[in-house]
């Protein structure tokens, strides 16, 4: 007799053809039965544990399903005695089981298992495949419980780590262990956890996703599991030396999910690719979906918290969908308010009554502050030599691959922003063209920065002929009596992969 040592496990669940079929998958057991209520599963020919369905009264109470752990010992009913004497809970004793006597107990914080008395239940084992070969208490306090199992079972409770405690015999044998984790972590309730080891943890996490369970946790030490209907349980691997389960092994998993992370955000520093930022979130959402629970300062888990879950899961796939509009269309990203025909109103465009009409369309928008590298040429304000001084500045820019020098470009737009207003002459005296950047980076020489701060600007109706929309745009605008905010003008043209311009904007800086 195995005295006060855990010797068997059974599942209650609420479909029980269902959880068979589940664990006949994971597990490969086979089932025996004599009433066709409870069933016994088998592997190879061994007993490994009991299943039967939920008692309706226990459905009603929305009990959910679960695995509970038998504790042999030599007499129920001292047993029960010492229970309630040290603050358990009493809640069923059955001393004329066909299997011997039994009781189901709860200890102070509510986590229950069963005690057995007489020698028909032996299924748990040092090390076999498929079958269980530890039981750990997941528990919010320790020290309220301590006392409780000491009492009952004389063990000794001896800690490994901050947050573990191995249970211990009589004989100083390691027979489980008690870990003390947040309700965020362990859910609700406080639990004995089974354990079962199996020859290759992945590929068994594999047939639970595929049969319908799901991920609860898992590191380098043991995998955290759930049936279709939220019961937890274990897989740890089959030691091949035919020892128990080791915590704490020397050996380190390969954290390749964390390093692909620190390598994304690495790469958006080196490149200044916004779209990483949406393959970083799209991986994020996709392990979340994968395991059941999410991050936000603290776990989330789907079974215990489904909708906050879903609202976290869904804050990272909407960031991750910002980030490809950002990256197909900046200027979308920034873009606020709605299409606005010119007023008279100061501040915007100001024009004369007769010139209403004249003026073109514009929404306005806020753009955050942006960063423009390119080559420059002075202009004069005769309009004449400043579109000659323009078509210089595009020839030696189209006739030299520009962008190879520059780093950091965000997008493939190229931007010719008219800088340094003369307000006296009203006319600009300095044109830069090239490439917006995410970061200012080293200049080359030929090269000059130049930085747009935020502010609110007006969007001109977008044409594929840039050279008639952009000169019909600027003489309509020179005559209305415009005033500027922070002498900034800015043309955009977009090419396709044939270079090939499909489409202008204009932007102008409006005052306040």
């Amino acid at each position: 007799m195995t005295k006060n040592h855990f010797v068997f496990a059974d599942l209650s669940t609420y479909e029980l053809k269902t959880a068979q079929q589940f664990y006949a998958n994971v597990f490969d057991w086979e089932y025996v039965t004599e009433d066709d209520q409870y069933h016994l599963a088998t592997y190879h020919g061994k007993e490994i544990s009991g299943l039967y369905e939920t008692p309706q009264k226990f459905k009603d109470m929305n009990m959910p399903s679960f695995w509970m752990g038998y504790i042999q010992v030599e007499n129920v009913q001292e047993t029960v005695s010492k229970a309630k004497a040290l603050g358990g809970i009493i809640e069923l004793v059955d001393t004329e089981n066909a299997i011997g006597g039994i009781a189901l107990i709860r200890d102070p914080l509510g986590a229950g298992f069963t005690v057995y008395e007489g020698n028909q239940l032996a299924s748990r084992y040092e090390n076999a495949e498929n079958a269980l070969v530890w039981n750990e208490l997941f528990i919010s306090d320790l020290k309220k419980v301590q006392p409780f199992y000491e009492g009952i079972f004389n063990w000794t409770i001896s800690p490994d780590n901050n947050h573990r405690h191995f249970i211990l015999d009589s004989q100083k044998k390691r027979i489980g262990a008690i870990q003390e984790v947040s309700n965020e972590l362990k859910g609700k309730y406080e639990y004995w956890g089974v354990f079962f080891a199996v020859d290759n943890v992945a590929a068994t996490k594999q047939r639970v996703l595929q049969n319908g369970g799901s991920l609860v946790f898992e590191d380098e030490n043991f995998t955290a599991l759930a049936d279709p209907f939220g019961a937890f349980f274990h897989v740890v691997p089959l030691e091949k030396n035919g020892t128990i389960p080791k915590k704490n092994r020397s050996k380190k998993s390969f954290k390749w999910k964390a390093l692909l992370g620190l390598a994304l955000i690495l790469v958006y520093f080196i490149t200044g690719w916004p779209w990483i930022w949406a393959l970083f979130f799209a991986f994020w959402v996709y392990m979340d979906l994968r395991s059941g629970h999410t991050h936000l300062f603290e776990p989330v888990q789907k079974k215990q918290n489904p909708l906050l879950y879903w609202v976290v899961v869904a804050m990272w796939a909407f960031l991750g969908v910002y980030s490809v509009l950002y990256y197909i269309d900046p200027q979308w990203f920034y873009s606020q308010a709605d299409y606005y025909q010119p007023t008279q109103k100061r501040g915007q465009i100001a024009l004369n009554s007769k010139e209403i009409a004249e003026a073109p369309a514009f929404k306005t928008i806020t753009l955050s502050e942006q960063h423009f590298v390119g080559i420059t040429t002075q202009l004069s304000g005769n309009q004449k030599d400043d579109k000659a001084y323009i078509d210089e500045l595009w020839g030696y820019f189209l006739d030299n691959d520009i962008a190879s020098v520059i780093p950091h470009i965000s997008g493939s737009e190229v931007y010719l922003v008219y800088i340094d207003h003369n307000d006296d002459l009203n006319t600009y005296t300095k044109a830069l063209l090239g490439y917006r950047v995410s970061k200012i980076g080293e200049l080359y020489d030929g090269l000059e920065l130049t930085t747009v701060p935020k502010g609110s600007f007006a969007q001109f109706d977008s044409h594929k002929d840039s050279d008639t929309f952009l000169t019909r745009t600027w003489e309509e605008i020179s005559k209305s009596n415009h005033i500027w905010k922070n002498n900034d003008a800015l043309e955009v043209y977009f090419f396709n992969g044939k270079n090939e311009l499909t489409k202008t904007e204009l932007y102008i800086a409006l005052s306040d």
